[in-house]
């Protein structure tokens, strides 16, 4: 009750007393009533009022300054390797390794990864499509071109056509494990 009285009213408090001492011990009370409030106050709220930035890296670019501040330039791989994963960057990645099987019917063509070797999650591929056998196609067949959206390894592309024979990639894209 003396508490709530000294944080609710503590002038009228300072006043009533009968003594300097009494009014000083009734100060110095306050000073520590409300000390002890704020500190309490901001124990509780320290997490909540904590930036990401102030223990760990906010993005791809502060990852890799903080990565390579006073490393040697051949530890960029490393860092761009580790700040990649981090942050699920997408980048064009390698084909050696991965192989994607093909389906196509009238209204769309069904690809799905069937062997990835690589250290990427394929995320999406830029692929050419001809009418012609493989063995048969040269450049100027593959007329037909689809960017396709791979989830969990699989990727449906809407398109007009039954007779595609022959697929080429042209690109993947995809991030670290």
């Amino acid at each position: 009750m003396l508490l709530r009285q000294l944080l609710t009213r503590p002038t009228r408090l300072i006043f009533r007393s009968q003594s300097t001492s009494d009014s000083m011990l009734m100060c110095f009370n306050l000073v520590e009533g409300v000390l002890m409030r704020w500190l309490v106050l901001l124990a509780l709220l320290w997490p909540v009022t904590a930036l990401a930035g102030w223990f760990s890296d906010d993005n791809y670019d502060e990852c890799m300054l903080s990565k390579m501040k006073g490393q040697n330039q051949s530890m960029y791989m490393t860092a761009h390797k580790a700040c990649a994963r981090t942050f699920g960057i997408e980048q064009t990645i390698n084909q050696n390794g991965i192989k994607i099987s093909w389906d196509n019917d009238r209204w769309e063509i069904r690809l799905e990864v069937e062997q990835n070797t690589s250290e990427f999650s394929i995320t999406k591929g830029e692929f050419i499509f001809s009418k012609k056998p493989c063995a048969e196609s040269v450049a100027v067949d593959f007329d037909t071109k689809a960017t396709v959206l791979f989830k969990s390894d699989k990727a449906i592309q809407s398109i007009m056509t039954n007779d595609l024979k022959c697929k080429k990639t042209i690109e993947l894209w995809g991030k670290y494990k």
